[in-house]
């Protein structure tokens, strides 16, 4: 190659210059190269899941794109086309071994296929099945189901029915749920699936439980007990010293059960304000007792007053009266009602002054546990006597124990209910008389309560002053 320079013209390839100058290279003249298209390399596989595999490798020069093949190992291959250097791949199927490779495009022809690479996605995740599933807190409209949380779980299918009926289905994130609604003294059955992003479970196994009896609502009734009140109930197990309550006493906690035709001893021990000059300030009181025999939540049927007094005393000593359970009454827990009014008798509903209303629970069985008692063992009577009362060191209880009474128990409180003493005599085949001597020299100065109940739900309650 040869270069001139010339002054004021332009130079001839051979001439000699005399102003100027000329150069001479030399050039090598070769053969066009056409461009490369690289294989893909550094292909790999990675973020396994259950269902997908990220795949990656080096750019190629002079590509435009790639073709990703992929299979399950052995089978027929599918191919995806993207201009990345790098896709994850999905859908696929757990447990499985992919086999991938990649092929480079360029704009003026294609790469050969890349190495073939295997990565194995993994196992499904579990949706494990509810354990621990437990039904609670039933009440005559609710339960509450409750169960351990399972792995993987978004949220849970409660399905829940009476038993034998049409399944009903509740979706809850929580691991508790409250059915509400419900009909009472009705046996409902319930399980539960788990539900994951992937699918659900199979049931748990399927529990039960009873919602309770419907409570019926009674008519509120009170009085006034500044100067009378209803000092001790007692019949079968309920031995309630209950003191004034302020006119009204909610003991339902508290519960017996009576035999349908039985007849048990209710002994009622009035309460009246007390001091060391004037003693006892009685008053004319009338007492009633109501039992809900049908269970319908009032006292307006036939023979639900199961007791009033025929004319008005003003005794503070307990007294006694027999209480029938007819062989008619429903079976079940129902409400026995004790009332105490001065000078005339009291409703079974509605406030009064001067008196006292105390509510109990009364179950009425068709046969007490152990089989029937014996009219004889229902009626044999207890006897007692406490002397001298007022006491000073010590005070005597003198008790007639009948052959077929059963077990004898004594308990002496203070007037809060705190017991003092107690003590308790088996039953004998033949009748017993006990004279027991109470120590009292060491217990303060006031008024005590002494119950003496047998087995076969007779009582006998005295008062006991102490000086």
């Amino acid at each position: 190659m040869r270069i001139a320079m010339k002054r004021n013209a332009a130079a001839s390839s051979c001439e000699a210059i005399a102003s100027g100058e000329v150069e001479d290279y030399t050039i090598n003249v070769i053969a066009d190269i056409p461009p490369t298209c690289d294989v893909a390399n550094n292909l790999s596989a990675s973020n396994a899941t259950n269902n997908s595999i990220t795949v990656s490798w080096s750019a190629s020069a002079n590509a435009s794109s790639y073709d990703l093949d992929y299979r399950i190992a052995g089978g027929t291959w599918n191919t995806i086309n993207t201009a990345s250097t790098s896709y994850n791949l999905s859908g696929l199927i757990s447990e499985s071994t992919y086999e991938v490779k990649v092929l480079t495009i360029c704009s003026f022809g294609n790469s050969g296929y890349s190495s073939t690479i295997s990565a194995t996605t993994s196992a499904n995740p579990t949706c494990d099945v509810v354990n621990g599933l437990a039904l609670n807190n039933a009440t005559n409209n609710s339960l509450t189901a409750s169960w351990s949380a399972s792995t993987n779980a978004s949220s849970y299918n409660l399905d829940y029915r009476a038993t034998g009926g049409a399944w009903s289905t509740v979706n809850t994130a929580s691991t508790s749920y409250n059915l509400s609604g419900l009909s009472a003294a009705t046996t409902y059955e319930v399980k539960v699936s788990t539900v994951c992003s992937f699918g659900n479970s199979n049931y748990s196994n399927t529990v039960s439980a009873t919602t309770s009896a419907e409570v019926a609502e009674y008519c509120p009734a009170s009085g006034t007990s500044t100067s009378e009140w209803i000092e001790a109930v007692n019949i079968g197990n309920i031995v309630n010293v209950s003191g004034s309550n302020g006119g009204y006493g909610d003991f339902l906690s508290q519960t017996t059960s009576l035999e349908l035709g039985s007849t048990s001893i209710l002994t009622i021990t009035p309460g009246f304000p007390y001091s060391w000059l004037f003693g006892y300030t009685t008053q004319p009181e009338f007492y009633s007792v109501w039992i809900d025999l049908n269970q319908d939540g009032d006292f307006n049927d036939a023979n639900e007053l199961r007791y009033i007094s025929p004319n008005s005393t003003s005794s503070y000593a307990p007294f006694s009266v027999n209480i029938t359970v007819p062989a008619e009454a429903a079976l079940g827990e129902t409400l026995m009602r004790v009332a105490m009014k001065r000078s005339s008798a009291a409703n079974s509903c509605g406030n009064y002054s001067n008196g006292e209303v105390e509510d109990y629970t009364i179950n009425i069985v068709s046969t007490l546990n152990g089989g029937a008692r014996t009219a004889a063992f229902r009626t044999a009577e207890l006897k007692s006597a406490v002397y001298p009362n007022p006491a000073n060191q010590s005070t005597i209880i003198d008790l007639h124990i009948p052959a077929s009474t059963g077990q004898v128990k004594m308990i002496l409180m203070d007037l809060s209910g705190k017991v003092i003493a107690s003590n308790e005599w088996a039953s004998k085949s033949e009748s017993q008389t006990i004279k027991e001597k109470i120590d009292v020299s060491t217990i303060p100065k006031g008024l005590y309560f002494m119950q003496i109940t047998s087995e076969n739900g007779n009582s006998q309650n005295h008062k006991l002053i102490v000086e």
